[in-house]
């Protein structure tokens, strides 16, 4: 599955004209049963910023390259998809969601 198709690259664009403050999760990846990764921006062809969560019990906002999503692999050879249906969220709904559910 392509993780950044023409839309999300679209969306990640509009999101970068906002300001930081601003700017919200666009795309959803999944992938091993426990991690997430939710991305509102892109800086250059490689480089994804959201909030990340490796199913440790806790979400931390930070960096991932593109290119190491595109290499995982997990259980059965399954690797990182695209949530074809999440709804997106802020971050702030996110985090709350998270700590109701027992996270840090």
């Amino acid at each position: 599955m392509k993780l950044i198709t023409k839309e999300v690259q679209k969306k990640l664009n509009d999101n970068m004209k906002l300001s930081e403050d601003d700017r919200q999760p666009v795309v959803k990846f999944f992938g091993g049963g426990a991690c997430n990764w939710f991305i509102s921006e892109m800086e250059d062809e490689n480089i994804l910023y959201g909030l990340c969560d490796l199913g440790l019990g806790y979400r931390e906002f930070g960096t991932v390259y593109l290119s190491e999503l595109e290499s995982l692999t997990f259980d059965f050879g399954l690797g990182v998809e695209r949530d074809l249906h999440w709804t997106p969220q802020t971050f702030d709904e996110l985090l709350k969601e998270h700590k109701d559910n027992g996270g840090y």
